[in-house]
């Protein structure tokens, strides 16, 4: 199979992918009725790993579709692609680490995790690791990729101090406390930091193979 055939197959499979379990995730969202649904439309927004794989949706969208417009354009740059992959590994790895012992779900709520939280974030990695030129990738882009989660965190907190809803239980100020919380921050922080820092060597390393 040619190399830019497979590339397709695995931008379509994941653009696929991805706007299934949003929109699956949307509506069993709405389903649950615990709140207002305009405020259920928000929460739904408030989730890293929904916007991370929100992000990768319309990445993998415009690259197919739009790849030589400003659109496509953009998510085909090394530093931005490498900056997805930080936020995906990072989703795929707190929620089998962390988050996945705590509930059960079941039926598509099930189905759904998976596809959001393991299978579409091993396929881009694939995808980063087998079609991203990486030639470019420079550690000066490090600082661009913490942007995201930077204004994650703020807005998080800031309206979770305001409402008293935070998305995930290691955020939560109401439940641990703010010291507990600002363990959990710095922990993420330097998570990320180390994480990005891996994946620009890494990608340097086979760029240079």
């Amino acid at each position: 199979m040619r190399k830019k055939t497979l590339q397709t197959i695995i931008l379509i499979t994941l653009a696929t992918g991805e706007w299934f379990a949003l929109i699956a995730q949307f509506i069993l969202l709405m389903q649950t009725k615990s709140a207002p649904r305009g405020e259920l439309i928000i929460r739904f927004f408030s989730y890293f790993t929904l916007l991370s794989n929100l992000l990768i949706a319309v990445s993998s969208t415009a690259i197919l579709f739009f790849p030589n417009r400003r659109p496509g354009c953009w998510f085909l740059k090394p530093q931005v692609a490498t900056a997805l992959s930080v936020y995906i590994i990072i989703v795929g790895l707190v929620y089998n680490i962390v988050l996945r012992p705590l509930w059960d779900p079941q039926g598509l709520q099930k189905t759904v995790d998976e596809l959001l939280h393991t299978v579409l974030p091993i396929l881009f990695i694939l995808y980063w690791t087998w079609f991203v030129p990486k030639k470019e990738l420079q550690y000066s882009s490090f600082p661009g990729m913490l942007v995201f989660p930077i204004v994650y965190i703020i807005y998080t907190m800031a309206r979770g101090a305001a409402t008293d809803f935070y998305p995930y239980p290691f955020l939560d100020v109401t439940q641990q406390g703010w010291p507990a919380t600002l363990v959990s921050i710095v922990l993420l922080s330097a998570f990320f930091i180390g994480l990005s820092l891996l994946m620009i060597f890494i990608g340097k390393k086979i760029a240079r193979s």
